[in-house]
């Protein structure tokens, strides 16, 4: 069964990689194509090796287009990519800086060989992981509302959380990150 090669094209992988010069694409191609000791030659010497690229679809390319890829498109979608690729390759192998949607599994097949990008050290994101709130409250009666927020490169760091109706602010609240990842 032949061997999938996943590059992750998103806008996350666009950002400077290590040493800020080239991008995380730049590094990821650079891995693959550059000589001497390319990987997609190594890879190609045993194994049949069909390259994709990856962002909000999976599009198969050619080892012509490698060079040209471009980052673009929203978040890459690791779940649709395993779907396709279910029952048609044996291994995968993502080269991505993590940015990307993927809900793990133990039972993902086909299983995935993640080659990481960028420098992690240098990675800083702040997003909102989960929001959870009654569907109904009540005007004067306490409501709680949890948030689940995950940070990468601000321990420390102390977000202001806002709750509005439209323009309105109902209330402020300050949460502090502690721990990196949190």
């Amino acid at each position: 069964m032949p061997l999938a090669v996943l590059v992750d094209t998103s806008r996350s992988i666009n950002q400077a990689g290590s040493g800020g010069k080239a991008s995380r694409l730049d590094e990821a191609k650079a891995l693959l194509l550059e000589e001497p000791g390319s990987l997609l030659n190594a890879l190609a010497k045993g194994v049949d090796v069909r390259l994709y690229s990856l962002g909000e679809t999976l599009r198969s390319i050619d080892a012509k287009e490698l060079s040209g890829l471009k980052a673009e498109g929203k978040r890459a979608d690791m779940n649709m990519a395993l779907e396709r690729l279910r029952g048609k390759e044996s291994l995968a192998v993502l080269l991505s800086d993590g940015n990307l949607k993927w809900e793990e599994s133990p039972a993902t097949k086909p299983p995935v060989l993640t080659l990481p990008v960028g420098d992690p050290k240098g990675y800083k994101d702040v997003l909102v992981k989960s929001v959870k709130a009654p569907a109904i409250a009540f005007r004067g009666r306490e409501v709680s509302i949890d948030i689940t927020v995950r940070s990468y490169g601000y321990p420390g760091l102390t977000l202001p959380v806002v709750l509005k109706e439209g323009n309105r602010v109902l209330a402020v609240k300050n949460g502090r990150i502690l721990e990196d990842p949190g």
